[in-house]
């Protein structure tokens, strides 16, 4: 809870800064779903994740070790994240032609672009040095515990660890596909499922069941026969069972983290980018490197 009230107070205080004062903009209009079409996007955001889980997850694991993806189940997990986000967007981008373009739905009102349709490129490259500014600091700060008290940031099967020079190498062959699954989880979050109108603490607590409520049922789901004395509602998955765990709260925390930069900056690009940056740093200091480097 710390380090996630550091990393927003962070990037609140940073862009107050002159350097990043720039990347402060009002939200663009909205033009996301609403009503009964609302409901029904909100339900297949949330269970197309957890749907594709274990399928997913074993396609991955043809993925051998190498010298580009060493790490086995940090691979399983990427391609979920991108077999997903391509599933996902090309939802959006049928919506998008079918619907919504008629209604005014642009780039711009998805957090894409400016007003007038153009990517700001220079913009997207000063929030990805925002993003890694952050997340550096946060790194720092995990080591800074390491060092001076042996501890890490953990809790139960939870651990954010201080990185070992080998993982801080595997975390640049993996962020790009993990930032890619963020960019467009962002968009449809923010372009179609955004309660624009709606007060501040339903927006947050709409993004978060949004982000993680399929896997909060998900996990109910699986664990419910198990506390009552039988067995995992799916006794061949295990091991993929307990990597869901951690998912539930790292999408609260990625949930955070995107509400908190969109609603400042209008974009999302910051909290994309910082999301990919912290979930590729969780998972690839928590698993073992299979391929020698």
């Amino acid at each position: 809870m710390g380090f996630v009230s550091f990393i927003l107070g962070l990037g609140g205080m940073l862009l107050g800064t002159r350097t990043f004062a720039a990347s402060l903009r009002p939200e663009p209009a909205a033009r996301a779903l609403s009503g009964g079409p609302w409901w029904i996007g909100a339900i297949l955001f949330m269970a197309l994740p957890v749907l594709l889980f274990y399928p997913f997850l074993k396609l991955g694991a043809r993925i051998r070790a190498s010298w580009l993806f060493p790490q086995t189940i940090t691979s399983q997990i990427m391609v979920w994240a991108l077999l997903g986000s391509v599933l996902s967007l090309i939802l959006f981008l049928l919506w998008h032609f079918l619907s919504n373009r008629k209604a005014g739905g642009t780039a711009a009102t998805y957090g894409l672009a400016e007003s007038d349709g153009s990517i700001d490129w220079p913009a997207i490259a000063r929030e990805l040095l925002l993003a890694a500014i952050i997340v550096s600091a946060g790194w720092d700060l995990v080591l800074a515990s390491d060092h001076f008290f042996r501890i890490d940031f953990r809790f139960w099967i939870l651990a954010l660890k201080a990185p070992s020079p080998l993982q801080f190498g595997v975390f640049w062959r993996y962020v790009l596909p993990f930032a890619v699954f963020f960019l467009i989880q962002g968009t449809v979050l923010f372009g179609q499922l955004r309660l624009a109108k709606a007060g501040a603490p339903r927006r947050w607590w709409a993004n978060l069941m949004l982000m993680a409520g399929g896997f909060l049922l998900f996990l109910a789901l699986e664990y419910a026969p198990l506390f009552a004395g039988g067995t995992l509602l799916s006794p061949g998955e295990p091991l993929n069972t307990i990597v869901a765990i951690q998912f539930l709260p790292l999408m609260v925390v990625a949930s955070l983290v995107s509400t908190w930069f969109f609603e400042k900056t209008g974009r999302i690009y910051a909290g994309a980018f910082i999301n990919a940056m912290l979930v590729t740093w969780y998972i690839v200091a928590g698993q073992a490197t299979q391929f020698p480097l």
